[in-house]
């Protein structure tokens, strides 16, 4: 994975890497420099590529505005039959303290978005999002994300968001609540 922002870029690699594919894809992470336009590909990609092989994930990151709406009718979710209906199982994990708030709206008594900690850190909180199909479109998703950053500041960590570019509707999502671009990361898998 690496990230770039404006001064710098940061990155992670795979504890599997053999030494010298780790060693080779870190020298190319430390020539890639700072980002220019948020939706530079990085000037390695091609070497990242051949050498690691695999699905490439990039976007844009975000920050949270000072200011954010009060949304209504959103409540912390604590309870995985709530997500089972539109999410399916699996949320228990999702439930537990290091990924909370899980913030929701909730029609007859089941979950029809969610917002919850998809990385976390000591310091920030990662937004991730689900929508139930049938729901989606009617303005849910900014509702949930903005009462989820509310609830890691209120925390005491720093609110997150980032998205892919091939993912317009979590991009709006980001436009409708005023979302700073601060950063894009891009990663790779594959090949060990």
């Amino acid at each position: 994975m690496l990230i770039r922002d404006a001064q710098r870029a940061v990155w992670a690699l795979h504890q599997d890497l053999s030494p010298s594919v780790a060693d080779a894809v870190g020298a190319w992470a430390a020539d890639e420099g700072p980002l220019v336009h948020l939706d530079d590909p990085p000037v390695h990609a091609a070497q990242y590529r051949e050498t690691l092989g695999g699905p490439v994930e990039a976007g844009p990151a975000f920050r949270f505005p000072g200011d954010l709406p009060q949304p209504a009718a959103v409540v912390c979710i604590d309870d995985s039959a709530l997500l089972a209906t539109h999410f399916g199982g699996g949320w228990e994990d999702i439930l537990g303290e290091d990924r909370q708030p899980v913030m929701g709206i909730v029609r007859d008594k089941a979950a029809s978005s969610v917002c919850f900690s998809a990385r976390w850190g000591g310091a920030a909180a990662e937004a991730g999002v689900e929508t139930a199909e049938a729901d989606r479109g009617r303005e849910l998703a900014p509702r949930v994300v903005a009462a989820s950053a509310a609830a890691v500041r209120e925390a005491g960590r720093v609110p997150l968001y980032s998205t892919s570019w091939t993912n317009p509707a979590l991009r709006r999502v980001a436009a409708k609540l005023g979302l700073i671009p601060y950063a894009a990361d891009w990663s790779i898998g594959g090949k060990l």
